[in-house]
């Protein structure tokens, strides 16, 4: 069954992802189908909103096409029985560091071997 692309049909998954926004949250099921729908169902209103975006911003704003809820991820995790979508902001889990002189480092060198038959 095809999912509404109506933004209204979304009202719960926005409260949701707009509380995931301000810390995280996650959503129990007990059954992982129901788990996944309602993670496809966040996606999709994800989707709509850049879509509604689209049209309400010009090309030249930096949230033309774009979703204040891109900012999130979407995991679903199983514990204690239940399954569990995690709704939380992306972590970089990288280290940021500004370059330097100090910090600029051998470049990488590869060596690729070719072989013809």
């Amino acid at each position: 069954m095809p999912l509404s692309n109506s933004r209204m049909a979304y009202e719960e998954e926005y409260k949701v992802m707009d509380k995931a926004l301000e810390g995280g949250v996650r959503i129990g099921y007990k059954d992982k189908a129901d788990a996944m729908f309602y993670r496809f169902r966040m996606n999709q209103a994800r989707q709509l909103d850049r879509e509604f975006n689209g049209e309400r911003y010009t090309k030249d704003h930096p949230m033309h096409r774009q979703s204040e809820y891109d900012a999130l991820t979407f995991r679903v995790r199983k514990d204690k029985g239940m399954y569990w979508i995690y709704a939380e902001r992306k972590v970089m889990e990288g280290v940021v560091e500004e370059i330097t002189k100090e910090t600029e480092g051998e470049p990488i060198r590869e060596v690729i071997t070719v072989r013809r038959f």
